[in-house]
């Protein structure tokens, strides 16, 4: 697996993480919306890959009917956050990289927040496949990451707009320009299309975008029944 560096330490993430992704806590909502209304008074198992400090886990909770939860990270410092966050007894936390994940058919709902983007291509691909696997039959698996856009032009407009965020809250020119060197040093964006080339690879046959802003997107696929209908 590649070499995942989140951009903030465990202990200020939540704080920088707000002055740095745009809209960031809606994201939460927006998913925690959707699976309320796929599922509706269903209680759902749910598997966060990448967990961090356990901001999924608590909007869940908070907000949809959950009967089980396991929060996996690499980082065992980012786990702990999570448990201090997470006072729910039906939470499991584990210390494992989305590419050993080996579960069969056992989720309604997987997320994968700010995580795919640090991975090569390959890696994408089993993490991927991974989680369709995990998933039960109208399980859905919603990934929210960077992305890159389609050329060099819109890259340099979409890059200097994501600066003026930052700056808007407060960074200074010095730490807006470390954040956005990052971009394809520390970890790795693809476009939209190829994020979605992806999901549809790996057996998702139904695949939308839920979410776009800035450098960041929501994908939403549905894992189909096998006579290929969709149920909602």
């Amino acid at each position: 697996m590649s070499n995942q560096k989140a951009a903030f330490s465990a202990e200020n993430y939540d704080r920088n993480i707000l002055n740095t992704i745009p809209y960031y806590d809606e994201v939460y909502n927006q998913i925690a919306e959707i699976v309320s209304t796929i599922f509706l008074d269903k209680a759902v198992s749910w598997l966060d890959i990448g967990c961090g400090t356990g901001k999924m886990a608590k909007t869940a909770f908070e907000q949809c009917n959950v009967e089980k939860m396991i929060c996996t990270d690499h980082s065992s410092a980012m786990l702990e956050a999570a448990k201090q966050k997470i006072g729910f007894s039906s939470v499991e936390f584990l210390k494992l990289p989305i590419e050993e994940i080996n579960y069969d058919s056992q989720f309604d709902v997987i997320t994968s927040i700010l995580v795919n983007h640090y991975m090569t291509y390959q890696e994408r691909m089993i993490a991927v496949r991974n989680c369709y696997h995990a998933l039960k039959e109208e399980g859905i698996f919603i990934t929210f990451e960077n992305f890159a856009p389609c050329d060099e032009t819109m890259e340099k407009l979409y890059l200097k707009r994501w600066e003026r965020y930052q700056s808007s809250k407060g960074k200074s020119r010095k730490e807006c320009e470390k954040h956005l060197s990052r971009y394809n040093t520390a970890y790795f964006p693809i476009t939209i299309q190829e994020q979605i080339k992806i999901l549809r690879d790996c057996e998702f046959m139904s695949v939308e975008i839920f979410w776009c802003s800035y450098m960041q997107t929501g994908i939403l696929a549905k894992k189909v029944n096998h006579f290929g209908r969709l149920k909602l």
